[in-house]
């Protein structure tokens, strides 16, 4: 639920003389998103005392699909200096409880971070991961930090994107990746929507509106551990752009390799709702499997909706 209160300021001009008094809107959410940050430090504390059990390298642009159970981590790292990973998580029991890029923006800011949590989509509303570890130190600029790594939003990769920037026919843009590695499960490809670009240095330009990418600061060794709250499907894709600003040039494109390693069960995931949270009864939106589905049938919120 959110809160918009109106309130009235009253305001002074250059002379310190009063002015009419004018209306802010103070936006507040009433939704509690706790953070137990004991229980998260101990699980990172563990993390590298766990064995990693399985460990995939992608250096190609065909994308990688991996089922990650609950209270396990993944541990995404840099072999051979920059290159961006486009990160895309859904329930693996229920593909249609998927990354929410709008929702985590909002809760958890722009640029991800450790402790930053990737929130699924309604109705069940919660987290699918959580970051326990970020190596990648950004490089001030002057006296300030210039961009941050690892933004909440993607949606760059689209074949049309690709196409336009010069990008050949036989590189997979990061969409087509994630749609074939959909495809390959046989669920839907209009669940991809924005995406998580791990890697990624990008700068808010507050006076032009816009999102500007910038070189990053990341080298071969970097890290980022995620931590998976329930049993999740992660799709990651190497972009083509390969450090984000790299811009095609008609020659062949070749990815910097990264290592993907799934480490054991690491403990158990709280669980949510926390204790005091309020949730919705999501029977009321589960078929006679159990399951969610955006398909034409009985459940029993569309029969109390009749």
């Amino acid at each position: 639920m959110i809160d918009m209160t109106p309130t009235r300021v009253t305001a002074m001009d250059s002379h310190g003389a009063r002015t009419s008094p004018t209306t802010h809107t103070t936006i507040t959410t009433q939704h509690p998103r706790p953070l137990n940050r004991e229980f998260y430090g101990a699980v990172r504390s563990r993390l590298g005392d766990t064995r990693e059990r399985r460990t995939e390298v992608l250096s190609d642009f065909e994308g990688l699909a991996l089922e990650i159970s609950a209270g396990s981590a993944m541990i995404v790292r840099l072999l051979d200096g920059p290159q961006v990973v486009h990160m895309f998580a859904l329930n693996n029991d229920d593909p249609d409880e998927r990354y929410w890029a709008h929702e985590t923006c909002l809760i958890e800011g722009f640029f991800l971070s450790r402790y930053s949590r990737l929130w699924g989509t309604m109705a069940r509303f919660r987290p699918l991961l959580t970051i326990l570890e970020d190596s990648v130190s950004t490089s001030p600029q002057g006296d300030s930090i210039d961009g941050k790594h690892h933004p909440a939003y993607g949606g760059a990769g689209t074949p049309a994107a690709w196409r336009r920037s010069g990008g050949g026919p036989g590189v997979l843009s990061v969409w087509e990746q994630f749609a074939q590695l959909l495809s390959g499960r046989g669920i839907s490809r209009s669940l991809i929507k924005d995406e998580v670009c791990l890697f990624q240095k990008t700068r808010i330009n507050p006076y032009a509106r816009r999102l500007e990418l910038l070189p990053p600061d990341c080298v071969a060794g970097d890290q980022v551990a995620l931590y998976a709250e329930l049993d999740v499907l992660v799709l990651l894709a190497l972009s083509p752009y390969i450090d984000g600003v790299t811009q095609p040039s008609g020659r062949a494109t070749s990815a910097r390799p990264v290592s993907i390693s799934i480490v054991d069960r690491i403990a158990d995931p709280l669980g949510w709702p926390y204790p005091d949270v309020p949730y919705p009864d999501i029977s009321l939106y589960l078929d006679a499997n159990g399951s969610r589905s955006l398909a034409p049938g009985v459940t029993a919120a569309r029969s109390s909706a009749r």
